[in-house]
């Protein structure tokens, strides 16, 4: 049986909290309440949800949740379920007949949990107690109208007899609130008004700066083709010169051995001939001469001009990602107000409600761009088994890849970003010192005969903060499923590792594995990272959506200046996991670059991160993900 609590009803719990909900719904969650026995008041499947912080359940007319008098082992005042911080739990009143929870009676109180099973007595009727999950929590995504109805059954029944009084005292409190809004609504509309001008001329100036950036960016073209085309005229006129010289030189052999075979009376005809001809092709290489050096001139003032384009291109871009900066601090700011106007009336709640700290995690998506970097590869260096460096390849053309900070620190990303060589053998990677062609798969091919091939890296966030790292600081878990190829190495690589080494590549689909993490740098203690949840991941739910963050083919990524990762949305395929341990997604949204992305879902109304994007080559038709928990390993 229950025991006697200090349990009271105020109507704090039961009108202040109804109040609340129609008028600060914004941040308050609900429950429902359902029937799974059928009584004279309700039938089995019927659900109501509960929106005042405070509700008692019995025969008792007052109580909201009320049972006919057939139900003779029901107490007049059964039970109470009340708010307890950011749950509810529930409070036996009766003391001939318990309260049980999953079958268990309880004593003094017990907090409840979405799914529990509540019965009133042993042979009482039945109910589930149902939270609902992420947006739909929140008492904001029921109708005012349903909440209106609520709220004249779950905070003023209860109080029958001062009815009219309350009902007076309410519709006295919507006029004032009403009136108080009214005001208020002028004073933020203008104020508003303000703002959004403000926006707007940033906008404007960003645009601006933006068509500036574009013409400059033509012009460096056009004196690119014109650079080009100097450097064409300039090599043709050397060539020229260098033509004449030859002439001159061929002429006067010429002429010389003429002299030397002629009469005496001729000599001095032909001696005058080629003096004649020698000035004119000296004349010729003068004039290609001076139109070089013409053209010289000319090719330094292009080349000058387009360095200081470059400078005033950089300087604008600069200018634009400040006031893109300051744009979204007004544009947060104006939301920041918009939000505060809609919950003015939140100092009338109960000084029992717990505020949530605006600090707590990301609530909107957009706050959690400055936590995605953008990865991208400057360099592979190859190191012989004694250390000695052998080869270096410029990777600044290669699509990187995409990663992200964790709220405890980390920086995550997928393995096939760090190391490609395992994913992607038969990319081309370009040319040593040598002349040699490269690709991915000689560099395995080594790494399998005990050489190290390392990658650096560079991550860039769109909060403007950057940090350099390499593959062989990173922290990986060795790929369990793989499958042998046939790859022919290079003879040039064969002859360097002289080893017969099996070339294997990881199994995209099965790609558990495929993760990385890096432990915090100190160059990113100014970006907040990202919640993720371990349970999440183990157990998505077949059909809910999911959004991820990142740089498909680099797209979002312009220079350092300039990134911000895409959104795109996508769909849990199948419950739980796939037979083979990732989280599978029902269609196909990300190539090359937005590997490593984090794939994310609202919980409790914050974005969190429940796997890792590995999977997006060109032959899948859908993503895959591995869970966020496999990182712990």
């Amino acid at each position: 049986m229950g025991t006697q609590n200090n349990y009271k009803r105020t109507l704090a719990g039961s009108v202040g909290a109804g109040v609340g909900a129609i008028f600060s719904a914004a941040g308050r969650t609900y429950y429902i309440i359902e029937h799974k026995t059928t009584t004279a008041y309700h039938n089995a499947g019927e659900s109501e949800k509960v929106i005042v912080d405070q509700i008692e359940l019995g025969r008792d007319s007052s109580c909201q949740i009320r049972f006919d008098e057939s139900c003779e082992t029901v107490s007049r005042k059964h039970a109470a379920i009340v708010r307890d911080g950011e749950g509810w739990k529930i409070i036996p009143l009766s003391q001939t007949n318990a309260t049980y929870v999953n079958s268990v009676p309880v004593q003094g109180e017990r907090l409840l949990n979405s799914g529990d099973e509540i019965k009133l007595s042993s042979n009482g009727p039945v109910m589930g107690f149902i939270v609902p999950q992420g947006a739909k929590s929140l008492v904001k995504s029921i109708g005012m109208t349903e909440r209106m109805n609520l709220f004249r059954k779950q905070a003023l029944a209860p109080y029958k007899k001062g009815l009219l009084t309350l009902t007076i005292l309410f519709i006295l409190a919507i006029g004032g609130f009403v009136g108080y809004s009214i005001i208020t609504e002028k004073e933020h509309k203008k104020e508003m008004l303000t703002i959004n001008q403000e926006i707007e001329k940033k906008g404007e100036l960003i645009a601006e700066q933006e068509r500036v950036i574009a013409e400059q960016k033509k012009e460096q073209i056009a004196l690119t083709d014109k650079i080009a085309e100097t450097e064409e005229t300039i090599q043709s006129l050397n060539d020229e010169v260098e033509d004449t010289k030859d002439r001159m030189a061929a002429e006067q052999k010429e002429m010389e051995e003429r002299i030397q075979s002629a009469a005496a009376a001729e000599k001095e005809a032909l001696q005058a001939e080629m003096e004649l001809k020698m000035e004119a092709l000296k004349k010729e290489s003068e004039a290609a001469k001076r139109k070089a050096d013409e053209a010289n001139k000319q090719l330094a003032n292009y080349q000058q001009h387009f360095k200081d384009q470059e400078a005033a291109i950089k300087k604008n871009e600069a200018a634009v990602a400040q006031l893109v900066k300051e744009k979204a601090q007004m544009e947060t700011e104006a939301n920041m107000q918009e939000t505060a106007t809609s919950s003015s009336s939140a100092s009338t709640k109960p000084s029992s409600e717990k505020t949530v700290s605006s600090k707590q995690h990301f609530s909107d998506i957009e706050e959690c761009y400055s936590a995605v970097y953008y990865i991208k590869m400057d360099n592979i260096v190859v190191y012989d088994p004694s250390g000695r460096l052998l080869h270096q390849f410029d990777m600044s053309e290669f699509v990187g890849g995409t990663g992200f900070l964790l709220d405890d620190g980390r920086f995550v990303t997928a393995r096939r970003v760090v190391e490609p060589w395992f994913y992607y053998y038969s990319s081309a990677i370009g040319k040593d010192s040598r002349g040699n062609i490269w690709h991915f798969g000689d560099l395995q091919y080594l790494a399998n005969a005990g050489w190290k091939v390392e990658a650096n890296f560079t991550a860039y966030s769109p909060a403007q903060t950057s940090f350099k790292f390499s593959s062989t600081e990173m922290t990986k878990k060795a790929q369990t499923v793989y499958s042998y190829i046939e790859y022919k190495p290079t003879r040039y690589v064969r002859r360097l590792a002289d080893a017969t080494v099996k070339l294997y590549i990881f199994d995209s689909k099965n790609s558990k594995d495929d993760w990385a993490t890096l432990g915090k740098r100190d160059q990113l203690g100014t970006v907040e990272g990202l919640k993720y949840s371990s349970e999440a991941s183990l157990s998505p739910k077949s059909g809910s959506d999911v959004i991820i963050l990142g740089y498909p083919f680099a797209d979002g990524y312009d220079n350092s200046l300039y990134v911000q990762p895409e959104k795109r949305t996508n769909t849990v395929n199948s419950p739980d996991l796939n037979n083979v341990g990732v989280i599978e997604l029902a269609t196909k949204r990300y190539y090359k670059g937005a590997d490593g992305a984090p794939v994310m879902q609202q919980i409790d109304g914050v974005w969190t991160v429940i796997g890792i994007l590995g999977h997006t080559d060109e032959a899948s038709d859908r993503d895959f993900a591995a869970p966020i928990d496999n990182i712990n390993m």
